[in-house]
């Protein structure tokens, strides 16, 4: 582990748990609130006159450079900052099911909308461009009411041209690479734009003009009335109106202009919960006994050995019994014996557990970052290590214990549905927990050298979105029954709008990807595959979900049986 000195403050040691990630150019590490960043060619450190450059930015949710590191013979290798944790990538928030998840509302997008917008200015106000204004180079705190500046050492200041620009947000009207204001503004719109919408501006489809460089050449948005979408996208007059016709203006005819000051008006986004009519290939009928009106749209569906559980915005349904005491970013999961449902909430540090058969709260307490369910058990991330929570089980007195199963890097290891993921000096390992007490840690040679946003695993299917060059690609893996073998597909370049897959009691994969097809392939490693099923009722704004042995969509404040026409 490197030993180092940080200029004007001394020696410091590093250890492996110190580790956070590694990429292209270094390592980072981070200890009592102190990242570390090491170049692995010194070469590529950052000029300290850039460092001196970056200092006007004051405001501390900018994470700029602060000291130098050096190593044993002085040479610059490094650079420190402040360490913010608890946090998840802005990309994580474009999605319909990550915002239904976390109960994200209109006006929590809005304010930190602003709140970026507030930080772009602040950047201006010091004589500096971000240019490469980019989703990954944002981070928002777990309560949503944050957002942070990261890979500051990027920027364009008096002195130092910028020094990396994503495709994505890249202006095509901009040339030799001019950046100005109004490229950042432009940005800016289409990160922002991705957070009420969901879509990037120039995707979806146009008839005749394809491809980012083309589209935003002859500013042909999704705005265009020839272009078309997925249903996932929210609709557009869920943005306040000036805002709206700033995002017009810039995207479609092609202005190059400040947005809108702060102090416009809050529209709440509203899901579509249109009915669905009918289908070619699917039955798709509604499941009639449930409630939908008193507990808000669906976010959730777990079934349990004859329990079923409805997770809406503003409760949840045990069978019939509603509970508005359920948060939709509560964590379910079951116990072993007496099949009680527990809802496993976080809050600053501390996982709660509430009995939700019994409408009790249970005494115990876990200390905690992260809670993580999978197949009706409750996981959580504390420290270095991985808990399963395990229970006393009885009709007078239930008690919540822990079991330690795993063991991680704290730091490096990021939690997602049914897995998690860590990233250890390059290597990129994700530790799986199929059963009661196991874990599998399995090294993804695939996965490596990607920015991980989103990943996905139920019964033996492992589905992961990962950020490269400004693209998003989606890979698919199937296990064999021992986790020691695996198969690997991949899809390139896609427009990322969430994991939408099940896994069945009977073995097949169900899953609604990206261009709104229905695909259900054999989850076991070199099974079959079969032909992806086009049929226009289906769209994207449906969420799969597994109801006892058989596929249900949720869409809205609806739930449908899901099945193929015989």
């Amino acid at each position: 582990m490197p030993n180092i000195v940080v200029k004007g403050k001394g020696k410091e040691t590093l250890n492996k748990t110190d580790f956070v990630a590694s990429g292209g150019e270094g390592s980072v590490y981070a200890k009592k609130g102190i990242a570390y960043k090491l170049y692995t060619d010194p070469s590529k450190m950052i000029p300290e006159g850039k460092i001196n450059d970056l200092s006007v930015l004051t405001e501390p949710y900018i994470i700029r450079p602060l000291d130098v590191i050096m190593d044993a013979k002085n040479t610059p290798i490094g650079y420190t900052m402040r360490y913010v944790t608890d946090t998840y990538a802005l990309v994580q928030l474009f999605t319909k099911s990550f915002k239904q998840r976390n109960n994200l509302t209109g006006k929590e997008i809005f304010d930190l909308v602003q709140k970026l917008r507030k930080g772009v200015q602040h950047v201006h106000d010091k004589g500096i461009l971000i240019v490469d204004l980019n989703e990954m180079n944002f981070l928002v705190n777990q309560k949503f009411d944050e957002v942070y500046f990261i890979d500051v050492d990027s920027y364009q200041t008096p002195h130092y041209r910028a020094t990396a620009l994503m495709e994505s947000i890249r202006d095509r009207h901009c040339k030799n690479n001019a950046f100005t204001k109004e490229t950042d503004w432009f940005a800016w719109g289409i990160v922002t734009f991705q957070m009420f919408i969901g879509i990037h501006p120039y995707k979806g489809k146009h008839p005749t003009v394809n491809g980012l460089d083309d589209r935003m050449l002859k500013n042909l948005s999704v705005f265009n009335k020839d272009v078309t979408y997925p249903a996932i996208v929210e609709p557009f007059d869920i943005i306040p109106e000036n805002l709206r016709n700033w995002y017009k203006a810039v995207f479609e005819n092609g202005q190059r202009i400040c947005p809108p000051a702060e102090g416009v008006a809050v529209v709440t986004i509203i899901t579509r919960g249109d009915k669905i009519i009918g289908s070619n290939k699917f039955d798709m009928s509604e499941i009639i006994d449930y409630p939908s009106n008193q507990i808000g749209d669906i976010a959730n569906v777990i079934f349990s050995f004859g329990s079923r559980v409805v997770q809406g915005k503003r409760g949840a349904m045990l069978g019939s019994q509603v509970d508005l005491k359920v948060p939709p970013d509560a964590k379910i999961g079951f116990t072993p014996q007496l099949n009680d449902c527990i809802a496993a909430s976080l809050n600053r540090g501390t996982v709660s557990f509430y009995n939700v058969t019994t409408g009790k709260m249970l005494d115990e307490t876990v200390t905690g970052s992260a809670v993580m369910p999978y197949d009706g058990r409750l996981y959580v991330k504390g420290g270095d290590c991985v808990y399963e929570i395990h229970y006393l089980e009885s009709r007078t007195k239930m008690r919540a214990m822990t079991h330690r199963v795993a063991m991680i890097i704290n730091n490096a290891t990021q939690v997602f549905d049914g897995v998690m993921i860590q990233n250890l000096l390059e290597a990129t390992y994700v530790s799986l927990f199929p059963r009661a007490g196991a874990h599998y840690e399995i090294r993804m040679k695939e996965l490596e050298g990607y920015r991980i946003v989103d990943a996905k695993f139920d019964r033996g299917v492992l589905m992961a979105v990962g950020e490269k060059g400004g693209k998003y690609d989606r890979y698919i893996f199937r296990f064999d029954k021992e986790f020691r073998s695996y198969d690997a597909a991949v899809v390139q370049d896609i427009s990322h709008s969430g994991l939408n897959f099940v896994v069945l009691d009977t073995g097949i994969c169900v899953q609604i990807d990206e261009e709104e097809n229905v695909i259900a392939f054999v989850a076991a490693k070199d099974g079959k595959r079969l032909p992806p099923i086009d049929d226009p009722a289906i769209t994207s704004d449906m969420r799969l979900y597994r109801w006892g042995g058989q596929a249900v969509v949720a869409k809205g404040e609806k739930l449908y049986n899901f099945k193929m026409k015989s």
